[in-house]
């Protein structure tokens, strides 16, 4: 299902630029964007800056930033999970 929106292209979306037996090129621009896609992609965003930006340790600070990009990768990963 090709689509104009990255993250509702099937095609980009299963694609592994890493790996060439698994790439694949879109025949269309990804111009469009999802509303409802961008809301949770800026809410990663608002969540980083707030603990990048909170008065706690440098150790306290590193240990929840570990812990959101681990949290994030876990929930990109399982977006691809459910796409296959």
């Amino acid at each position: 299902m090709d689509s104009q929106v990255s993250t509702h292209c099937i095609r980009y979306a299963l694609s592994n630029p890493n790996n060439n037996k698994f790439a694949d090129n879109c025949a269309h621009q990804h111009t469009l964007y999802c509303d409802r896609c961008e809301s949770g992609n800026s809410c990663f965003d608002l969540i980083e800056e707030a603990i990048e930006q909170a008065a706690i340790s440098l150790d306290l600070k590193q240990t929840y930033l570990w812990m959101y990009r681990k949290g994030k990768e876990a929930i990109f990963a399982y977006r691809s999970h459910i796409i296959r």
